[in-house]
């Protein structure tokens, strides 16, 4: 009897453990389970991870479509650049950067050009108040201050990439272009980069009609030359033709020698032999315009400048450099409502308007 009553002590403990409520000495209906082999429970778990990852990485692909990231673009060096999303801590160190940036619709957080980002056609002083003036020991970027601003876009030179390339994002600038396709590369690239590709190409579309339109009613009868001194006594002047954009803006046939898409250095007397009708000279601000005022004051008592077809019609113009030097799209468009007007007072009384630009195209 000892012996019976500890089992079934024993079997009343076990059922009590297993869920059972039965008195003991009963018997208790056991719920039928349903038997699952472990292979078969492994394999209905692994297409179950298996769907889920599929409908996440769907999700993360119509995500990446709608938004047009990730993008990978190639600057005119032949570096790729990858970005997941819109930059929107950018550096641009030098003037064309910050000109880009404004016609492909987008703003730098810092750049050496604070003098350019606050120009009225830029951002304005409002607008560019929060943009940071970068630290530079003549004109070298304090890089370390650079990587503190953590950008996630820089656009900057070679010498830029040699020294904080690996660290950070970078894309380098054509700042040479010669050739129209060159002249626009950089501002389509940065427009996929920004997804604001729609918006470049109709400006850009409405910048060449207008430059054909200014080109058709100028004639393009004078040769027009920009650049600056060299030195305060004006003896030494560097000038240009025009680059990429010299067929909108010169004579027919003038653009195929050495001042069409090259920088050259002159004395007055080099100058003289080129003669330019209108020379469209820069300035940057500061001592640079007393220097340069110095230059074009002294050099109007000079017996060879004076012989200079520009000095005898009054066509030697001293321009703001935000508008002077026509090297990328936007000073261009900016460039043809100032200089044009100066250059063909005969034609242009004041910039075109749309209207006038329509009629003429």
């Amino acid at each position: 009897m000892k012996f019976r009553t500890i089992i079934l002590l024993c079997l009343g403990l076990l059922l009590a453990a297993c869920g059972g409520s039965a008195p003991v000495g009963e018997e208790a209906e056991a719920p039928e389970a349903e038997v699952v082999e472990p292979a078969e429970e492994a394999e209905e778990m692994a297409d179950e991870e298996m769907e889920e990852e599929m409908a996440d990485e769907h999700m993360e692909e119509e995500m990446a479509s709608a938004e047009g990231y990730p993008i990978t673009v190639t600057d005119p060096f032949g570096n790729d650049l990858t970005v997941n999303e819109p930059p929107q801590t950018i550096v641009a160190l030098w003037n064309e950067s910050v000109s880009n940036l404004v016609f492909v619709g987008a703003k730098p957080a810092a750049t050496l050009a604070i003098d350019l980002a606050v120009h009225p056609a830029y951002y304005g002083e409002a607008g560019a108040s929060d943009i940071l003036m970068l630290d530079h020991t003549d004109w070298v970027p304090d890089y370390e201050q650079i990587l503190s601003l953590e950008p996630d876009l820089v656009l900057g030179d070679e010498d830029t990439k040699a020294a904080i390339g690996e660290f950070v994002p970078m894309y380098l600038e054509d700042y040479e272009s010669t050739d129209e396709d060159a002249f626009f590369y950089d501002v389509r690239r940065l427009g996929e980069i920004f997804g604001t590709s729609d918006q470049v190409e109709a400006r850009i579309e409405r910048l060449l009609k207008r430059a054909e339109a200014y080109s058709i009613m100028s004639g393009r009868s004078k040769t027009i030359m920009y650049g600056f001194n060299n030195d305060s006594d004006g003896d030494v002047w560097w000038l240009v033709k025009g680059g990429a954009i010299c067929n909108y803006i010169q004579p027919e046939g003038s653009c195929a020698n050495a001042f069409s898409d090259e920088w050259i250095e002159v004395t007055v007397e080099g100058l003289l032999e080129v003669d330019p009708d209108v020379i469209v000279i820069e300035d940057h601000g500061g001592e640079w315009t007393e220097d340069t005022q110095g230059a074009l004051e002294n050099q109007a008592d000079n017996p060879l400048w004076q012989e200079l077809t520009a000095f005898q019609n009054d066509q030697i113009h001293f321009i703001d450099r935000a508008v002077a030097r026509p090297e990328d799209p936007l000073v261009f468009e900016l460039w043809l409502d100032e200089i044009m007007p100066l250059a063909y007072p005969e034609v242009f009384d004041e910039p075109l308007t749309d209207d006038e630009e329509a009629e003429i195209l």
